[in-house]
């Protein structure tokens, strides 16, 4: 099959399909060279005119799976996570709940009084004595960066609940976090790092990004199990059942929530394998930068 094949993308758009840019996101994943190629060949035996790029994604991680567990589970975290869309909110509560289980007190969907004007922030976090401000920007797609207006906006805000004479020194944070789940332009990020912004990307910083804190987290958003269906999993996120550990905790949600009898064993085995896989995984300590 030639490489010029055309493949469907999930929002309908299409593409030629690129082996390289997925030869780097498995290699990117902890895939040798080696493993990497061996996975492209088998994408390339199922290729055909207008196969989605979710088909080609399953069969990467399937095949993935099968050499390198590990690599696999990081593969799919990227997936998952561009799977919480298509409204930001879903993203902002697992970002709030991986915080939270690496030592933050966190609340979601707050209202702050600032100097000037009242605030709604996607996620409030404490250690210690500090106080952080969280914003959080969601994009379903790999191309779209977060921009230098979203961190003027951000820097903006902060500045206004800083000076405000409504919080009191309990109440009113000390630091403020951008936070994407892709990238950020160059101009944004040169912006945030100088206005004292925490900038926190898919792979920004080097240590401590968003990639980082996931896996140290050991939580998986509820969109890397391959055997839901998107109406099942955003039924579920409604509900507030954004993590695979939600669903091995509280399997009696899937019959609450209508995912079809007939899968539950199936989801419930899936959630419970992949958390076997982020328990069997060793991290370093990457607390974001304080």
């Amino acid at each position: 099959m030639s490489f010029d094949t055309i493949v469907k993308k999930a929002n309908g758009d299409t593409e030629v399909f690129n082996p390289a840019k997925l030869k780097n996101s498995l290699d990117l994943a902890g895939a040798s060279g080696e493993e990497s190629e061996i996975v492209l060949e088998k994408i390339r035996e199922i290729l055909y005119k207008g196969i989605t790029t979710r088909k080609i994604y399953r069969k990467a991680f399937s095949e993935l799976k099968k050499i390198k567990k590990e690599a696999a589970l990081s593969y799919s975290l990227n997936e998952a996570v561009m799977g919480l869309g298509p409204t930001g909110f879903p993203f902002e509560k697992f970002v709030a709940r991986v915080f939270s289980r690496l030592g933050y007190e966190t609340e979601v969907g707050l209202m702050m009084k600032g100097m000037c004007i009242e605030h709604e922030i996607d996620f409030l976090a404490r250690h210690d004595s500090h106080i952080f401000v969280a914003e959080t920007k969601f994009h379903n797609e790999h191309g779209i960066k977060s921009n230098l207006q979203t961190a003027l906006f951000v820097k903006a805000r902060f500045d206004d609940l800083w000076e405000s004479p409504h919080l009191s020194a309990k109440t009113k944070p000390h630091a403020v976090w951008l936070i994407t789940n892709t990238k950020f332009t160059k101009s944004a990020l040169t912006y945030g790092e100088c206005a004292g912004i925490n900038m926190i990307s898919w792979n920004h910083p080097k240590e401590g990004n968003l990639q980082d804190l996931i896996e140290k987290s050991k939580l998986h958003p509820v969109t890397a199990i391959t055997s839901l269906s998107k109406k099942e999993k955003k039924r579920l996120m409604e509900n507030n059942v954004v993590l695979c550990r939600d669903i091995v905790e509280h399997s009696e949600k899937l019959e609450l929530y209508g995912v079809n009898p007939k899968k539950h064993k199936t989801v419930l085995s899936e959630a419970e394998s992949i958390i076997d896989l982020n328990n069997n995984r060793e991290h370093k300590d990457r607390r974001p930068h304080e």
